[in-house]
């Protein structure tokens, strides 16, 4: 299965990730079926933002949101893509055929 990146507004880590989380860029990668996982990244620019955490300066702070999705909803979606991959492959063959018999 692929996997895809997409890019979110910084702003959208409040709702996404947790409220009152600064952010400076926030993706999401998502596994078709399966799941995601948010990752949001802030970089302190000014000095009352730096980051300390047990006596240690860091530049970067990263969180990292895991959302699984249910199998109640996963198994419908799943099938009725199935259904829907046959008809269309179904569909593709009829219409190969009439091209190939029309030469």
């Amino acid at each position: 299965m692929p996997t895809y990146t997409l890019n979110y507004p910084p702003e959208d880590a409040q709702w996404l990730i947790r409220d009152q989380t600064r952010s400076v860029f926030l993706e999401e990668i998502v596994h078709p079926f399966r799941e995601s996982v948010f990752v949001n990244g802030f970089q302190a620019r000014t000095a009352k933002d730096d980051i300390w955490y047990k006596g240690g300066h860091y530049d970067t702070k990263l969180t990292i949101r895991y959302v699984p999705s249910s199998l109640l909803i996963r198994a419908p979606l799943v099938f009725f893509s199935l259904i829907a991959l046959l008809f269309v492959l179904r569909e593709l063959s009829d219409a190969v055929g009439l091209i190939v018999k029309n030469d």
